[in-house]
């Protein structure tokens, strides 16, 4: 298993149950970005994590980080969430359960239909579930986070849209057993088989692109 988004590099990946790990961060250059991605260890995979606030800023990020071992948006507006699936430009998107505001009884705030769902699915655009977002809210946010998650599980394992799911540790105190991640998929309405399969499927295939 693999914790695909985390913040730092740390030598305890083994003991918390973990193969591997991607580290995921915003760089301002693809030269930033190398320098980094140079002094990492073998079990490493380095991440571009893309905050883009218009489409002209989300071309230009999938441009400069293209060779990038692995690229997420995170929390996108609607117009570059849409334009990142129509073009394929991200191996994932992350925190679509951030949206600002609360929900109302029968709606919940997300950017994941039918149609969006469709095409993540088209172009295995993983969505990444951070176990962090969930324990860093507070009070009734939290049980917002919780609905959205729980909602967006049931489409894109509807649609067959691949999911990981990820820590989200930026720090040692942060960092959560493989098990936990297994337990916190189940939670979620998967079967142990597709919980396991979000901490292995879609990072392995990224793995084994970037080898080949």
């Amino acid at each position: 298993m693999y914790d695909f988004s985390i913040g730092f590099e740390t030598g305890k990946l083994r003991e918390y149950g973990f193969k591997g790990a991607c580290i995921v961060k915003e760089f301002k250059s693809m030269k930033e970005y190398e320098a980094k991605r140079a002094k990492l260890q073998k079990e490493f995979l380095l991440g571009v994590k893309i905050k883009a606030k218009d489409v002209k800023e989300l071309l230009r990020y999938a441009k400069e980080f293209k060779d990038a071992d692995y690229l997420t948006i995170d929390n996108p507006k609607r117009d570059v969430f849409r334009k990142a699936l129509d073009l394929s430009l991200v191996d994932s998107v992350s925190g679509l359960e951030l949206i600002k505001g609360f929900d109302r009884l029968h709606y919940r705030k997300t950017l994941l239909n039918q149609v969006t769902a469709k095409l993540m699915s088209k172009h295995r655009i993983s969505m990444v579930l951070e176990f962090n977002n969930l324990r860093r809210a507070k009070g009734l946010w939290r049980a917002v986070i919780w609905g959205r998650m729980l909602q967006n599980t049931w489409i894109c394992v509807k649609k067959k849209v691949p999911i990981i799911i990820a820590s989200g540790a930026q720090n040692e105190d942060e960092m959560i057993h493989s098990e936990v991640l297994l337990a916190f998929g189940q939670l979620l309405k998967m079967n142990k088989g597709q919980a396991k399969q979000a901490l292995t499927y879609a990072q392995e295939k990224i793995i084994n692109r970037k080898e080949s």
